[in-house]
């Protein structure tokens, strides 16, 4: 937390100017609690999960889907002692929406995360959403790689689908929508 204080203002001035603003000085303060709070919670996952490399905003481009190609940032890209790749998605709020779409298979973003990771990298990536409001809470499909995530049963899927359902549904949807395209 020490980290924060010392780098807030700069953070601040390059992610969210609007709180340097005469008379946000109350959010500001209130912003710096949240983030002392949830940084340490996210501490604490990773060191649940024996984490031993993180990666912030990897950039993957140019991975082959059966459109095309996709890439993306992927927010936090973490590795524990195992050699096994976990993929944290950031959101500073949205716990109840979250949960929601993990539970019914849509969390897409993750999806493209695991996709691309497992593409480039040819491992299986375990995803999880890290959400900062509330003191942050870390959600997951599964607590194989996460041990003390909050998990959110799927609706449909067992344990062992973290993404690769909501993958293969939003291929297959996509490819309809291909085919009503091209047939106009």
């Amino acid at each position: 937390t020490t980290w924060v204080e010392k780098s807030w203002e700069g953070i601040l001035a390059s992610q969210a100017a609007h709180y340097l603003v005469p008379g946000n000085a109350a959010s500001r303060s209130e912003l710096l609690y949240l983030a002392k709070n949830a940084i340490w919670e996210l501490l604490q996952q990773l060191r649940a999960a024996d984490i031993v490399a993180v990666t912030c905003e990897e950039k993957i481009i140019d991975v082959p889907f059966l459109g095309g190609h996709i890439g993306g940032f992927i927010d936090l890209k973490v590795t524990n002692q195992k050699g096994e790749i976990g993929l944290i998605d950031l959101k500073l709020g949205g716990l109840s929406y979250r949960r929601e779409e993990l539970m019914k298979g849509r969390h897409l973003q993750l999806a493209i995360y695991g996709h691309l990771v497992k593409s480039k990298y040819g491992k299986k990536a375990h995803c999880a959403y890290f959400i900062f409001s509330g003191g942050g809470k870390l959600l997951t499909r599964s607590n194989h790689f996460f041990p003390n995530a909050e998990m959110v049963f799927p609706k449909d899927g067992g344990p062992e689908d973290e993404w690769q359902e909501c993958w293969s549904n939003f291929e297959k949807l996509w490819s309809i929508r291909r085919s009503q395209l091209d047939t106009g």
